[in-house]
């Protein structure tokens, strides 16, 4: 079949020979070309067109995320979790390799009475409960940027 004749992925829950169909879906408009599943996050990527989709296992009729990929236009080709689903990386028909940033890892470390962690992958949050001090660092271009909050309460 060619790509503007692509029907609906079904779903099924149970054994194909007794399987029930749950609903379909139709997440790209002219191209689907894989599904990952990670167990980990309990979600689906699919990759078509020029985007990945993601749902989460438990409501599949919504779509979660959507990550345009506007630089290989109907390119997308293959795609996949890490195991413990923190990366999601897709390749495409001209051998470009995209890898996104699932979720985060709980980065921390404490030292007297400070507890500093990681809340993204530009900014570190450091608490003082003593002294009712949290700071926010910001990495941008080479440069720190610090916020202070006088109060923790």
């Amino acid at each position: 079949s060619s790509r503007e004749d692509c029907e609906g992925v079904p779903v099924y829950r149970g054994s194909q020979d007794g399987g029930k169909e749950l609903f379909q879906s139709r997440n790209h408009k002219n191209f689907l070309s894989d599904v990952a599943i990670t167990l980990a996050l309990n979600q689906a990527a699919s990759c078509g067109d020029n985007s990945i989709k993601i749902h989460d296992l438990t409501e599949l009729k919504e779509v979660y995320t959507i990550i345009d990929v506007e630089e290989e236009k109907g390119t997308l080709h293959q795609i996949q979790w890490t195991d413990d689903g923190q990366l999601l990386t897709v390749s495409t028909l001209s051998g470009g390799v995209f890898t996104y940033l699932a979720r985060l890892p709980m980065l921390g470390e404490a030292c007297g009475t400070r507890l500093a962690y990681l809340t993204s992958l530009l900014e570190v949050t450091i608490v003082n409960d003593v002294e009712e001090v949290r700071m926010l660092y910001f990495f941008r271009h080479s440069m720190i940027i610090l916020y202070m909050e006088a109060s923790l309460r």
